[in-house]
């Protein structure tokens, strides 16, 4: 038994060799408290939330924005922080098969603040932060991409309550 679940550990495993993007064509915003009260999209912006969720063992992630209820389970494997950077992914490219994006401004709200820093940083040893960064280039390719902290408003705690449903 022991031997399978360290074979199982190693297929799941996330990690990979360092690698290095310097060229993020996307901006990552974490505002402070005092911010909050100024902070504003865009006329016509597409504004996405995003959410992962542990609850009773079991991990789901959930995404709402402009006609969109997402949410999905991911087993007892993954933790919070891969939860988040998967839901941001699937929440890009969701927006890479909507028409009528070119040009528009597209903001992925999250609560997570280490999922964000992953994404702003240079260097990386995750797959899903890697497989992330190359869909939020290939969004940014064809419209304008901003990634925010947000907490306690209302889209976000519809994707928290999403993604509360798909963990249990």
């Amino acid at each position: 038994k022991d031997l399978i679940e360290i074979m199982e550990l190693q297929v799941l495993s996330d990690k990979m060799p360092i690698g290095h993007d310097f060229d993020a064509s996307f901006k990552v915003e974490i505002p402070d408290g005092a911010e909050w009260k100024n902070i504003t999209t865009e006329q016509g912006a597409l504004v996405y939330y995003t959410d992962g969720s542990r609850k009773n063992g079991l991990v789901g992630m959930g995404i709402y924005g402009p006609s969109l209820r997402y949410f999905e389970s991911l087993g007892s494997t993954p933790t919070i922080f891969q939860a988040e950077m998967y839901a941001i992914n699937v929440c890009a490219r969701i927006c890479l098969t909507i028409e009528n994006t070119n040009d528009k401004n597209i903001y992925i709200m999250s609560d997570n603040q280490a999922a964000l820093q992953a994404l702003k940083a240079h260097t990386f040893n995750s797959k899903l932060v890697a497989e992330c960064l190359d869909t939020l280039k290939e969004l940014t390719q064809k419209c304008t991409v901003t990634l925010r902290w947000v907490t306690g408003v209302e889209g976000n705690e519809i994707a928290d309550q999403l993604a509360n449903e798909s963990s249990g």
